[in-house]
């Protein structure tokens, strides 16, 4: 674990700590369309971005603070102090906090820590860990379980619907309303591959890494390499992502 990934891990067990005090308890209030945030969120981020502040001198890009990305081809920590604050707020224990070291447009390492699960996973997109336990994706199944997904943007609902059909003949779709924790259970090898639609760069980076070190790829639903952010991206085992970007590549724009 080298001292950037030991860093991200010791601030994201604090945070989660934290959060511990709200879940199941802390009030959701409207953010912009449909996004929501909690003062747990809030109290997260300053203490996260703290953290990171003090031991390192690189830019910070945060859901709940700073969200532009910077211009320059330096590394830059990528925060998302709760993913799924939906499920968080409801007593759900699908939530995560992540954060990644991102240099241009590709993850370095991720760590997404799930405190309500006790499991805290982590990669320097080489070799992928949950707490203590080596990971690595599942082998591809003939009827896989793929989760899609999309972030909070209008014009994106209406490609999920077209997605989920394609699917359904030879495949098992679900969400799980935080995609962090979907990337770190697909890494985990629970399941198969993901697909998302106009989710931001905090939602995703700390979990693309996790899949990388897993032994997976990054991709955009064409099956095309990517640079993060990207508003198409695909998660999973080479031969996963083949077969699911055939059946879905026609929806992206």
């Amino acid at each position: 674990m080298n001292r950037w990934i030991k860093l991200a891990a010791d601030t994201v067990r604090e945070a989660g700590g934290l959060t511990m005090e709200g879940f199941g308890k802390a009030t959701e209030e409207r953010k912009l369309g449909a996004e929501t945030v909690t003062e747990y969120d809030l109290r997260a981020d300053k203490l996260i971005c703290a953290s990171l502040k003090e031991k390192s001198d690189y830019p910070i890009v945060s859901e709940e603070s700073k969200t532009e990305i910077p211009e320059s081809n330096d590394p830059y920590w990528v925060v998302d102090p709760i993913d799924g604050t939906g499920n968080y707020a409801r007593g759900n224990p699908l939530f995560a906090i992540s954060i990644a070291l991102v240099q241009q447009g590709k993850p370095l390492l991720g760590v997404v820590h799930m405190p309500a699960l006790d499991e805290l996973v982590w990669s320097d997109t080489k070799e992928t860990y949950r707490n203590k336990q080596k990971v690595r994706l599942r082998t591809p199944s003939a009827h896989p379980a793929v989760i899609v997904g999309r972030g909070h943007g209008e014009s994106d609902s209406t490609i999920i619907p077209k997605v989920v059909s394609k699917l359904s003949g030879n495949s098992m779709w679900l969400s799980l309303g935080a995609t962090a924790v979907e990337l770190a259970f697909l890494a985990c090898g629970r399941f198969d591959a993901l697909a998302v639609v106009g989710d931001r760069i905090w939602d995703y980076a700390g979990g693309a890494a996790l899949v990388q070190g897993a032994g997976g790829v990054i991709r955009d639903w064409k099956n095309q390499d990517v640079q993060l952010p990207s508003h198409f991206l695909c998660a999973g085992h080479p031969k996963a992502l083949a077969s699911l970007t055939r059946q879905i590549s026609r929806f992206q724009a």
